[in-house]
């Protein structure tokens, strides 16, 4: 397990939401009886993941119902990524042939796959009262993620032989946290405008944030992808391309995102300024910072999570009915 120590990372970790447990509880009882959790030892599994209170430290002015709603998203996308880490989607053709029935949800196909139907549950909660804008993009960051199966279904065949930033180009679109960012809008009941959206500071402080948040994955899950193979990891590529140890590795790209946090602080500090200078309305930039101040929590949430979560101890083996994707 990584010492939460080597992190360093500017933001304070905040108490979690007071409906952490309730919305704990509930996203288990919901994905047991959407037939994802099949038998006991997955149903241990997703219970020490506990992905529910990673949300409910990113969430925690939201409403019960919002901290609820995100963490089915994240709990989903959790099945979903040990789904894809089996062997069936190994194979490239049924990791692009899952992607597709998945995405298949937004335009109102009707699929028996039960990881089909427990998306459409997930996307029917996240979607509720928003606006069309923003469900297109919302639903744009969902295809990034899935279409990404294939991609790293192929990265896996060829022994992690990509650049650093073709990594974090890859990692954009995978690491689905540019969707969170979208989950705890809607968690807050609100939604940020396509021309706040368009403001290159908002778009830079994001992606910033989004490439922290999974490189913090990264160093927590080291361990476990460096026996299991397969899985580019940003630790093991700077590991391999500046020829360094193992704890040298962590402390640099430690230190990589600092750098990028450090980044964020300086766009921050003059966000209002370059949205007024791009038009966007007063009323509108009071998303752009309430956005921004979720994306802060979701950072300084990674580390005290990355340290408890029971997520990297297991490598799962799901039933074949969640596997059943080509």
């Amino acid at each position: 397990m990584t010492d939460p120590r080597i992190f360093r990372l500017p933001y304070p970790v905040r108490p979690a939401s007071v409906h952490t447990a309730w919305a704990r509880q509930e996203s288990f009882e919901w994905f047991t009886k959407q037939g994802m959790l099949t038998n006991d030892a997955d149903k241990a599994a997703f219970q020490s993941w506990d992905l529910t209170s990673l949300m409910g430290m990113s969430a925690r002015g939201a409403s019960a119902n919002g901290v609820l709603m995100a963490a089915n998203c994240l709990n989903f996308c959790g099945v979903v990524d040990d789904v894809y880490d089996g062997p069936r989607w190994k194979d490239a053709t049924a990791a692009r042939r899952g992607a597709e029935r998945l995405c298949g949800v937004f335009e109102g196909e009707q699929d028996d796959w039960v990881l089909a139907r427990g998306f459409a549950g997930v996307w029917s909660q996240l979607s509720a009262g928003r606006s069309p804008q923003w469900c297109a993009r919302a639903a744009e960051h969902w295809r990034w993620y899935f279409e990404c199966f294939e991609a790293e279904s192929l990265l896996g065949q060829q022994e992690l032989q990509i650049s650093q930033q073709d990594y974090l180009d890859l990692r954009l679109r995978s690491g689905f946290t540019l969707a969170i960012f979208d989950w705890l809008e809607a968690a807050f009941d609100f939604e940020t405008s396509e021309r706040v959206q368009r403001v290159p500071e908002v778009r830079r402080m994001l992606e910033l944030g989004a490439l922290v948040v999974s490189v913090t994955n990264d160093v927590h899950s080291v361990e476990k992808e460096a026996i299991h193979g397969g899985t580019p990891n940003m630790v093991l590529l700077i590991e391999r391309d500046e020829e360094c140890s193992r704890e040298e590795a962590l402390e640099r790209t430690c230190a990589w995102m600092r750098q990028q946090c450090a980044e964020i602080i300086k766009l921050d500090s003059r966000l209002a300024d370059a949205c007024l200078a791009a038009g966007v309305p007063l009323v509108e930039i009071e998303g752009a910072e309430r956005v921004v101040r979720a994306m802060e929590d979701l950072i300084s949430a990674g580390v005290p999570w990355g340290e408890a979560t029971g997520r990297y101890r297991r490598l799962n083996k799901w039933q074949d009915p969640l596997l059943d994707g080509e």
